[in-house]
């Protein structure tokens, strides 16, 4: 992961979305490019002059909040301020800059609580092939240490698939919860568990259950984690998070940060 792009809106969790980004960053010796979008078009109805100011304004804004973060870390932080539809925006810089990771948080200023993902959050991860990792609002950052790994089935391509939680998981002293769940929805798992995670701290299980909310809320009584990981698929796993956004905390729901992998197949 050599750059990651950071999607913040200075909304209540800005702070921890860009402390976890931090973290990711070091852990993984990853530049980040922060980016702040702005829709000043429905804010100023189209004024040059107010759009300026306004730019002028948020430029200086996004200086101040990073400054304590440039003087504290050898990681290069880059950051930009782009007009425009959020999603559109983070997706199109997104691309264009080469990043390897999108890290955003999981709900904007105006979500409701019974929401896990908001509208940007829910679009990102539906529409980019790349790897999405969406911050709860109420988290406290800390460091990564355990990784929860839940899914149905993992195909032939796992490992181009899962590459993302892989260099996490050798980046440090990270331990791998890996939970294929057996209910009614369940798939095949192409190579063996010592091959998957081969040079990583793991563990493994079968756990009977048909919902991801429910295996989450399960294994998080037993065990505590830093971090969830899950896969996201056009049709099988994970499609009802899709059929619209926000998504509500009865299809998923976490108190710690959620990697999003993508699966076209």
């Amino acid at each position: 992961m050599k750059k990651i792009l950071v999607a913040i809106d200075f909304s209540p969790s800005t702070k921890q979305t860009m402390d976890f980004a931090m973290i990711i960053a070091e852990q993984l010796n990853s530049r980040l490019l922060v980016l702040n979008v702005i829709d000043f078009m429905e804010k100023t109805v189209g004024l040059k002059s107010v759009n300026k100011v306004l730019h002028e304004d948020a430029t200086i804004r996004l200086e101040k909040f990073l400054t304590p973060y440039k003087k504290k870390t050898e990681i290069k932080i880059l950051s930009k301020i782009v007009k425009g539809d959020a999603y559109t925006v983070i997706s199109r810089q997104a691309q264009i800059n080469g990043v390897d990771m999108i890290i955003l948080g999981a709900q904007g200023e105006d979500n409701e609580d019974r929401y896990f993902l908001g509208k940007v959050a829910g679009s990102l991860i539906k529409f980019t092939n790349l790897p999405v990792i969406a911050v709860p609002k109420k988290y406290q950052p800390r460091d990564t240490k355990s990784i929860l790994f839940m899914f149905r089935r993992l195909n032939k391509s796992l490992f181009e698939i899962i590459n993302p939680l892989l260099e996490i998981s050798k980046s440090g002293k990270v331990k791998v919860h890996a939970v294929h769940l057996t209910g009614a929805q369940t798939g095949h798992v192409a190579y063996s568990p010592e091959l998957i995670f081969q040079g990583i701290d793991y563990d493994y299980e079968d756990l009977n259950k048909d919902s991801f909310t429910d295996g989450i809320n399960h294994k998080l009584t037993e065990i505590n984690v830093d971090m969830i990981c899950v896969i996201k698929r056009k049709r099988g796993i994970l499609e009802y998070i899709f059929e619209s956004s926000p998504t509500s905390k009865d299809i998923i729901d976490s108190p710690v940060p959620v990697l999003f992998l993508n699966d076209d197949e």
